[in-house]
């Protein structure tokens, strides 16, 4: 024991004031499965980047110049950071929606390479501009319809000119023979259409209008020439501007070079068609009215968001080397905040049931091991904050993980005292040895369990690594706190003479049961299931695993009226077999039911996963997007469309958008209109109005200051002038959906391209700060969160999640697990042979692979089973899972293994080995009992409250605690035994030989 504990304490409360410090004054940042948002992981090919500025630093001058990018939008907290030397991970906290998304990757993935090149002379050029000039006239005359519709709502709308007509009923008969020349119902290919015009693609899919699509390739006739052009990185500058009919445009300057070539350009080509090409994507087209030299212009039908993107990729400049998407994952913030009250609950839960066996079973020192536990929390906390890491969930079950490893550590030190009292030592004299004897085999267990954490961080991507910080955090919190705080605790008891005794409960004792005496019959289990667990495994194939290794999209969606599971399947079949695309994008998929709501599946929210899913589809050309779309997005617009066809007015399937219309209305001074689609709102306690309410709760969050606007002392807040003034109920467009209108006050935007003169804030900027506002990201919804509910407020969110992984991601990551395996398992045994003998080491990593080969086993099998309801495939979790089995299974081994180690120095001759390892196990059963049922207790409260996305490691975990507490005794010690009889059997034929010789 300590025989002064004045400076221990003092350091103690230092640490414990500098947690608490770190926790009051430093907000938590959170990952994206926690606040909702978008992940995209980016791979850069180093073989063909520009290294000007060397090739080690490709990487980070990417992330720099895409933060850049980012920075201009306004975005709260995103994170650009490098994984190796050619990895970009993205994460956009609160941007969810698809449309927001999709202009973001734009940001990214646009090397911003532009050039200015002449369109090759064609015969219809003359049919050309007809038909630019009747598109421009529709949608003119489609904007001023709008624009009167809200005043008169029986204005007429304009009829589509012939012309635009004609071309789309011949592009839908191009289609119509292409699908039957794909399914081999005609044998010659259709002739392609020499123009097309397509919906624009726009933040906006309520608007009706239409963009001309002069794009280079095989569904157009035109071609631009490489001979003629001017290179835009001799761009000077470009901004956001107006034209003269004040719509937007880019303004762009040249430096003298390329003034002096782009005069020439346009000086001799006056009347031609110039194209405007962004890495190799015609973006516009227009024609030469007079020679330009170092200034001009580019016109057309921009939206202000992709005026502003262009302008953004210009000005940030070209990127060394093009971004190629290879996973996305999107979270929705109300799945987010879901995800944190599930976490939140199973970490109570879990410390609540420890606490509890704690107290009961050891009494003084449960008392003191919860002091223990509960610093122990603070600390992993605290570092999570200093060190500014992002929380994830996966990180919330590393905390919840660390509470019974804590715990584990009290009880080898309590048993051990235990023992030591039972040989008639006094308090001070057992305490002091138990926790010299207990020191080392603590030591070893928890450095086992942080070289799998080390690992998995070092390999993780993403929550693994999430995992892994908290894991590793809490390992090195609960060695601190249990070996030397609780120490420190028991001795300041002692001093006070407030310990005159250390009363413990003991219903175990130390047995005599001949456990090795069983050891064959419990080895041939082990083998028969590990076999026919391997033959289930190759059985299954691919079916085993989740799109982290097998690549493809899951997507989860919500649904506002109940249905089978059956007949989403049927549906899917239907569609493949009247459309070749459809079966093409479900050739290989499943279909997984979430909260169930009857016996025969019927319920509104699913998981749909599609693995390995081709780039396209047969019969949609790429050069016919808007941008190459990512197969997470083209799985969604198939899987809306199904469920639109199925759907009736009465009722209908799928969740409505939250955000389904945003726009701006007015010239000069303009006023914002959304609509917004909520599932739930709960205001406090307040006789006012909920739409009042809500409309005071947006109007503070402008403001950015909360007040107590229930008792009436707020005044309605302002964001740089913006505010709500009127937020009104609409028609639902679904049941149990809540659809209100909103509409700010009219305000003059600030100047384009100015942003010195910027007073106030710009559209995109009012727009998100609504949208945060609903996603509950706000200071006001988090401090008025209602007890037992997820917030006061729930949006709509049709897909909640949408998780989508690349083949070569996928083929990564298989490498990166099997490569994560091996070292942990190297270093282990390295380890063990260097703290025990070699023997110790390979018989330790014999339990490991038993347990870790059951583990998928029995997933395997499970999953199997009742894979429709609950998914247990192997993902990264599960992985995470699996390398914590290997740190954390050891343990027990290590207990008995360590005492093995004792009793042989301690001389037990009489006994044989066997007789001496069943002894040892005998000695340590109530540690191994205790420290393993303690920490399933925990595991099973995570699977019991942890949410859908923590299930599979939770199942994992639980089956490989057990399995582990399993082959310490009955595969570890039996393996343990008949390699040192042949380590035996050998030194005695060496010897035999050697003597022989002599």
């Amino acid at each position: 024991m300590y025989k002064s504990t004045r400076w221990g304490f003092v350091f103690t409360a230092l640490i414990v004031a500098g947690c608490i410090y770190a926790i009051n004054n430093i907000k938590f940042q959170y990952g994206i499965d926690l606040q909702g948002g978008t992940e995209l992981s980016y791979q850069l090919n180093l073989e063909t980047a520009d290294t000007t500025a060397g090739t080690g630093n490709v990487a980070d001058v990417v992330k720099d110049m895409i933060s850049a990018r980012l920075d201009a939008y306004g975005l709260k907290g995103p994170l650009i950071a490098t994984q190796g030397k050619d990895r970009i991970i993205v994460q956009l906290p609160g941007v969810g929606d698809a449309d927001s998304v999709a202009l973001l990757k734009q940001q990214v993935e646009d090397t911003g390479t532009l050039d200015f090149m002449l369109i090759a002379p064609d015969e219809n050029t003359g049919k050309l501009g007809r038909l630019r000039r009747a598109v421009n006239d529709y949608n003119s005359q489609l904007r001023e319809y709008e624009t009167l519709r809200l005043e008169d709502v029986s204005a007429t709308p304009p009829k589509k000119p012939q012309e635009i007509s004609d071309l789309e009923k011949e592009h839908k008969v191009f289609q119509g023979k292409l699908r039957d020349f794909v399914d081999g119902t005609i044998s010659e290919a259709p002739e392609e259409p020499e123009w097309i015009i397509y919906p624009r693609v726009d933040s906006d899919r309520s608007k009706e209008t239409l963009k001309f699509i002069a794009q280079a390739g095989s569904f157009s006739v035109l071609h631009y020439e490489n001979e003629y052009k001017v290179s835009g990185r001799l761009l000077k500058s470009a901004r956001t501007g107006k034209d003269d009919n004040f719509a937007d445009c880019i303004h762009f300057e040249f430096d003298s070079q390329g003034s002096t070539q782009f005069g020439d350009l346009t000086r001799s080509n006056t009347g031609r068609l110039l194209a405007i090409v962004l890495d190799g994507r015609i973006m516009q087209s227009a024609t030469i009215q007079e020679q330009i030299n170092g200034r001009g212009r580019i016109t057309g039908d921009f939206s202000y968001e992709q005026v502003e993107s262009v302008v953004n990729i210009l000005q940030g400049g070209s990127l060394p080397a093009k971004p190629e998407l290879i996973s996305e994952n999107t979270v929705g913030s109300m799945l987010g905040q879901e995800s944190i009250r599930s976490g939140v609950q199973a970490m109570l839960a879990g410390l609540a049931v420890v606490i509890v066996f704690m107290l009961i079973y050891y009494l003084w020192g449960g008392f003191v091991a919860t002091i223990a536990l509960i610093l122990n929390l603070v600390i992993i906390m605290a570092y999570v904050l200093v060190f500014r890491q992002t929380l994830t969930f996966p990180g919330i079950a590393g905390v919840l993980l660390t509470i019974g490893m804590a715990v584990d550590a009290n009880i080898l030190i309590f048993e051990r005292v235990r023992e030591e009292l039972r040989k008639g030592k006094s308090i001070e004299a057992a305490l002091a040895t138990g926790y010299q004897r207990a020191f080392w085999v603590i030591f070893d267990t928890n450095l086992t369990t942080l070289i799998t954490g080390i690992v998995l961080f070092e390999f993780g991507t993403g929550p693994i690594k999430g995992f892994a910080i908290t894991l590793i955090a809490g390992i090195l919190a609960s060695f601190f706190t249990a070996v030397f705080v609780t120490r420190l605790v028991l001795s300041l008891f002692y001093k006070m003479k407030a310990l005159k005794s250390f009363p413990m409960l003991n219903l175990i004792g130390v047995p005599r049961v001949d456990f090795q005496s069983h050891r064959k019959p419990f080895i041939t289990l082990s083998a028969l299931v590990i076999l026919g667990s391997l033959v289930l495994l190759i059985a299954r194939g691919k079916e085993n695993y989740g799109i982290d290794f097998t690549g493809g999209s899951k997507i989860t969606m919500n649904l506002a009226s109940s249905v089978k599971k059956t007949q989403l399947e049927d549906w899917i079949v239907a569609q493949g077999e009247a459309d070749p695309a459809v079966k093409a994008q479900f050739r290989d998929y499943s279909i997984q039911t979430i909260d169930s709501e009857d016996g025969d599946g019927a319920a509104k929210s699913f998981s749909l996963l599609v693995r390995g899913a081709k780039d396209e589809a047969p019969g949609v050309d790429e050069q016919q997007q808007e941008g190459v779309r990512s197969q997470e997005q083209r799985v969604r617009e198939v899987l809306e469309d199904i469920l639109k066809k199925n759907q009736t007015s009465a009722m209908p399937l799928l969740l409505p958008n939250p955000f389904p219309m945003t726009e701006w209305v007015g010239e000069g001074e303009q006023r914002l209109q959304m609509t917004v689609n909520l599932l739930d709102f709960r205001p406090p306690d307040t006789q006012r109005p909920r739409e009042e309410v809500l409309k005071k709760y947006l109007n503070n969050h402008f403001n950015e200051t909360f007040r107590d606007f229930v008792q009436g002392s707020a005044e309605e807040g302002a964001f740089q002038g913006i505010k709500v003034t009127d937020l009104t109920p609409a028609a639902a467009s679904a049941p149990g959906v809540l659809t209100y209108s909103l509409s700010t006050n009219a305000y003059q935007p600030p100047p384009e391209g100015l942003e010195s003169l910027k007073s106030s804030p710009r559209q995109s900027e009012v727009e998100e700060a609504v949208r945060t506002f609903f996603r509950g990201q706000s200071t006001e919804l988090q401090n008025l969160q209602v007890t037992g509910t997820s917030g006061i407020v729930e949006l709509s969110e049709p897909f909640p999640q949408v998780v989508t992984i690349g083949g070569r991601v996928a083929s990564n990551l298989q490498t990166q697990g099997l490569i994560a395996f091996f070292i942990a398992i190297v270093a282990i045994i390295f380890y063990l042979s260097l703290r025990f003998e070699f023997a110790f080491g390979l018989a330790a990593i014999l339990a490991l692979v038993h347990d870790v080969l059951i583990t998928i086993g029995i997933m395997s099998i499970t999953d199997s089973l009742v894979g429709g309801y609950v998914s247990l495939k192997i993902n990264l979790p599960e992985v995470a899972a699996l390398l914590t089995i290997i740190g954390y299974s050891v343990n027990d081994t290590i207990v008995v293994f360590d005492r093995i180690r004792e009793n042989l120095k301690a001389g037990n001759k009489r006994l044989n080995f066997t007789d001496l390892a069943n002894m040892s196990i005998n000695q340590t059963l109530a540690r191994t009992v205790w420290t393993s049922g303690t920490t399933l207790v925990v595991v099973l409260m995570l699977l019991a409250f942890g949410g859908e996305s923590i299930k599979g490691f939770a199942f994992a975990f639980a089956i490989g605690l057990v399995t582990g507490t399993y082959s310490s005794i009955f595969v570890a010690t039996p393996a343990l035994i008949w390699l040192r009889a042949r380590a035996e059997a050998r030194r005695e034929r060496v010897k035999l030989e050697a003597q022989a010789t002599a």
